[in-house]
């Protein structure tokens, strides 16, 4: 599915008992059957510290079959042996039930984006799952720059998963990670390195039915179709290592090295037997400068090459097996980075150059085809991200995408588009805050420009612009409340779309000269529309 081009990469920190002390409840609720609800509760005693968070959430959807229902534990426990020695466990466990109501043909969608696709209420497609994840990590830094650290994780998921026809996955992965950072001086400048080491193994059963939906609402399974066993291995190693030119610039030098592998055992080897085995491997370096211009001012540019091994999704999600090569990039990027009172930028422009993009397909029904691999792609723009308060009171956020993804050179598609992706995607903030007890803040995100959904160019989903109002505030006793008007327009868009190779009527061979125009198909994703949503949130 196509979506909104983020570059860059999110790290998410567990909070502990020392940063989230004490109780914290929330509670909203909304337009379509919305309602979710959290509570945590952190604290620490002596040389223990721990977090525990229950949450759930339900919603009955803006379309027909739509309704989501999830379930949410996370907790974490700490312990401090010495002051060099800490470890942490972690727990995670995840109950999900998600109806899928199908993307619409563009016809569909003008004429009623809340209708569900007649095959996936047929075949009562969904996506459910239960997920456990055990972890730990034990940090030892001794006080001489050094820091150790070890983890590891094991985790068991099971999916049942509806669709064109019945997939269920039973899996179980763990895997191990050992880095050290160790900071000093070389050649009498200040010096960071780390070194690190990873392993990951993944074990899969995949089985697979005839889909009979409604049909047999106790039991959608019919005739098995396929089952498989599924391994997936890989072991990396990195270094990376930061030396200070100067007090306020520095390179960075790394690389990166794996190995993984990919086994598939054919369980039902019906009409063939389509067991395969594949190896990738690849060394990916990288060189950066950062220079830190003035106080909270910074300017950074990297250089990199990249390998991305395809998934068992893309080897074996789609109808048949794809036995795609590993997607190779070289990149580069140009930032600046502002981080002021008044005043936050994060600006980017990159240019990746690469090949045997992996790129997935579905079919006119918003079936998977499976993945492809283009021989030479562009992805470059401009990221950018801000802050600005401009007035007392006042406060400005904008987020801004300027794409341009094509192929390069390409004998079937030339130097077009790559689809599902807007050439333009800008989001807008406009906050007034006169006091902690109010904050009223409109915003608007707009796609201005149409976008191609299959890679010949022959046919757009449509851009779109909707505006939204965000009222909050605190009250007594560490409450918080908000109110969330989105889409307040009440527009039908396309929030996100299936990606084609070609819409066009196939090539007839016998009249080479017969036109080939676009053809409507169940590309489209609608967005919600108007929704208005409250809450409250009490911290003690």
């Amino acid at each position: 599915m196509a979506q909104p081009p983020w570059g860059g990469a999110i790290q998410y920190v567990s909070p502990t008992g020392y940063d989230a002390e004490g109780w914290r409840l929330r509670s909203e609720a909304g337009s379509f059957g919305y309602g979710r609800w959290q509570a945590q509760w952190g604290g620490q005693a002596g040389a223990q510290d721990g977090v525990i968070a229950l949450g759930g959430y339900a919603q009955d959807g803006y379309r027909a079959n739509a309704r989501q229902e999830n379930h949410r534990l996370s907790a974490n426990y700490g312990y401090r042996f010495d002051e060099a020695l800490e470890g942490r466990l972690y727990l995670t466990h995840v109950d999900a039930r998600s109806a899928l109501p199908g993307a619409l043909t563009l016809a569909q969608f003008r004429a009623n984006p809340r209708q569900a696709a007649a095959g996936n209420v047929l075949l009562d497609q969904r996506r459910d799952f239960e997920l456990t994840r055990l972890a730990a990590r034990l940090a030892w830094r001794p006080g001489d720059g050094r820091e150790w650290q070890a983890s590891a994780f094991v985790s068991d998921k099971f999916l049942d998963h509806p669709i064109f026809q019945v997939l269920q996955q039973d899996s179980r992965d763990f895997g191990l990670d050992l880095r050290l950072r160790n900071e000093g001086e070389l050649a009498g400048a200040r010096n960071v390195l780390t070194l690190g080491a990873g392993f990951v193994r993944g074990d899969t059963r995949d089985d697979r039915w005839v889909n009979r939906g409604r049909a047999n609402p106790d039991d959608h399974r019919g005739a098995r179709t396929d089952q498989s066993d599924q391994r997936a291995v890989t072991a990396t190693l990195f270094v990376e290592n930061q030396f200070y030119l100067a007090e306020n610039a520095a390179l960075i030098v790394g690389a990166q090295s794996f190995e993984t592998k990919r086994r598939f055992r054919d369980r039902f080897p019906v009409p063939f037997d389509a067991s395969f085995e594949r190896d990738y491997r690849g060394f990916n370096p990288k060189l950066g400068l950062r220079f830190d211009l003035a106080d909270g001012v910074q300017l950074f540019g990297n250089l990199a090459r990249s390998a991305e091994p395809p998934s068992f999704g893309e080897l074996a999600g789609g109808p048949n097996v794809t036995l795609v090569d590993m997607q190779r990039a070289f990149s580069g990027e140009l930032g600046l980075r502002v981080l002021r009172e008044t005043l936050e930028l994060d600006t980017v422009l990159y240019r990746a150059q690469l090949q045997d993009e992996l790129l997935s397909l579905t079919d006119g029904n918003g079936n998977p085809l499976g993945t492809r691999n283009a021989e030479r792609t562009v992805h470059q723009g401009l990221e950018f991200a801000g802050r600005w308060g401009f007035a007392p009171d006042w406060q400005l956020a904008a987020n801004l995408l300027i794409n341009d993804f094509r192929f390069d050179g390409d004998a079937t598609f030339g130097r077009n588009r790559l689809a599902g992706v807007p050439k333009e995607w800008l989001r807008l903030e406009l906050a007034w805050s006169p006091s902690d007890r109010f904050r009223l803040a409109p915003s608007l995100e707009w796609v201005p420009d149409d976008y191609f959904i299959d890679h010949a160019n022959t046919f757009t989903a449509p851009g779109y612009f909707l505006w939204g109002l965000k009222l909050s505030g605190e009250l007594l006793g560490g409450l918080r409340w908000f109110v969330d008007g989105r889409n307040l327009a009440d527009r039908a868009y396309v929030a996100t779309t299936g990606v084609v190779a070609d819409t066009r009527v196939p090539f007839n061979p016998g009249n080479p000269a017969a036109p080939r125009p676009p053809r409507d198909g169940a590309y489209f994703l609608p967005g919600d529309g108007r929704s208005v949503y409250i809450g409250l949130e009490w911290r003690r």
